[in-house]
């Protein structure tokens, strides 16, 4: 890739247009639209050769544990995190495949029923579980 791409004005819980890159080891400078303080510089992305991928980018916090001082304003720390997924091309109508990424903080669990209509929830054949993702990289 010559030169930089640029992704401008994703809100949150969206996703940029498809920005084709050729194979290699990219680094992501991630700056909010405020333009304060960057969230991450040279955070590393590999992309192999004839792959097709989707990167999540996201953030996590993390709060300094109390120290019992009222005098002090407790910190909270910005991870990004980066999370590739391949894309799959099968073509069939039997066939499929389905990951599930659990990015809430609010739930350190969740579990997925495919329900028929000819089932319940307890008798569903198809059930997925998602832990919370939890890939954290320091600034």
């Amino acid at each position: 890739m010559n030169g930089n791409k640029k992704i401008s004005s994703v809100a949150k819980g969206q996703f940029s247009n498809t920005v084709e890159f050729s194979f290699g080891d990219y680094s992501l400078n991630i700056t909010p639209t405020d333009n304060e303080t960057q969230f991450a510089k040279n955070h590393f992305v590999s992309l192999a050769a004839n792959s097709d991928k989707t990167v999540f980018l996201y953030l996590s916090e993390e709060e300094e544990e109390d120290d019992d001082n009222s005098n002090t304003e407790e910190e909270i720390s910005l991870y990004v995190n980066t999370l590739s997924v391949k894309n799959s091309h099968r073509i069939s109508l039997f066939d499929h495949q389905i990951n599930v990424i659990n990015l809430v903080d609010d739930f350190s669990i969740l579990d997925i029923y495919f329900v028929r209509s000819s089932e319940t929830v307890s008798s569903a054949d198809y059930h997925l579980k998602s832990t919370r993702a939890n890939y954290q990289f320091a600034q």
